[in-house]
């Protein structure tokens, strides 16, 4: 656990550059050299989100080697930036956490110029058109009926295990840009609606299979989210889960705590990088990963 800590306490303020000498770094920026921009690079990256304000305006610059160099620079410094966000709230959150919040922080280390606020107001509306649907005191069983017809007929979900390692199947961004989703994804979203809705779920991930548990007062169910969205009693969920995983009990159909959900997300993430053949990004998911499993307060 060591480097997921020295990730999240190394964030010391640098020295700021004097105006000279970020004229200097602007100048070697537009040197054709590589091994000129190799050896810049990090001075430059080190200054963290203060060094975008100055690289901005090259953007468009005309010369072509200094508007790219300047871009991807400004590009990995909002990415760096993304994933401190992100390791924050994976260290300082605890089991309930914000799941759609997480997603989110999740998908724009992927992702920097994700814009959160847009997609939160997305999955609004989705939850705003199941509202005008879904009646008042309407029956349990009706409304997870609604949901799943939304999921299946306005989303178009196609939801797989033969997308388990495609990373565009997994961040939350992608899959409500394309209606792709592996299981896992699938049923995150499944929850993230359900909870907008006030629907009282919680999530089960087993091997390539998701369940949602409908429990209230009054009504218990299990719904095949990576499946056809059958609603089920928890014996026949019990008959289900056995026969797809040998071995499995009762005792596997406890829900999941968002954090552990998270966490399964970014374990899968990691696999679907490395299968990518992205040792980067494996890597980057991978202390995601170690972050979301770490006790709180060890």
């Amino acid at each position: 656990m060591a480097g997921v800590m020295n990730v999240a306490s190394s964030n010391a303020t640098p020295k700021p550059l004097s105006e000279r000498q970020r004229a200097a770094l602007v100048t070697l920026l537009g040197d054709e050299d590589p091994r000129v921009f190799a050896a810049i690079r990090e001075h430059v990256l080190a200054q963290g989100p203060a060094a975008v304000d100055w690289l901005r305006p090259h953007l468009i610059s005309r010369d072509p080697v200094l508007r790219k160099r300047a871009r991807a620079l400004v590009n990995e410094l909002a990415r760096r930036n993304a994933d401190d966000r992100f390791l924050q709230f994976c260290l300082r959150c605890g089991e309930n956490l914000d799941l759609e919040q997480g997603a989110l922080l999740l998908a724009q280390t992927r992702d920097p110029d994700l814009n959160p606020e847009g997609y939160e107001a997305l999955l609004e509306s989705y939850a705003a058109t199941l509202r005008e649907r879904i009646k008042p005191r309407s029956h349990a069983r009706t409304r997870l009926h609604l949901l799943n017809a939304f999921f299946q007929n306005d989303l178009t979900l196609l939801c797989s295990p033969e997308f388990a390692l495609w990373p565009n199947a997994n961040y939350l961004n992608r899959v409500l840009d394309t209606s792709v989703a592996s299981p896992l994804a699938g049923g995150l979203l499944y929850l993230i609606l359900g909870r907008r809705l006030g629907l009282p779920l919680t999530g089960i991930w087993l091997p390539d299979l998701f369940l949602c548990r409908f429990q209230s007062s009054t009504a218990e169910f299990f719904i095949d989210v990576s499946g056809d969205g059958a609603l089920l009693s928890r014996a026949t969920a019990v008959r289900m889960v056995r026969s797809r995983i040998p071995g499995s009990r009762e005792a596997d159909l406890k829900p999941a705590t968002e954090r552990q959900l998270l966490a399964a997300l970014c374990a899968q993430l990691y696999a679907a990088h490395a299968s990518e053949g992205e040792p980067e990004e494996a890597a980057r998911l991978r202390r995601y990963q170690l972050a979301l499993e770490r006790p709180r307060g060890a």
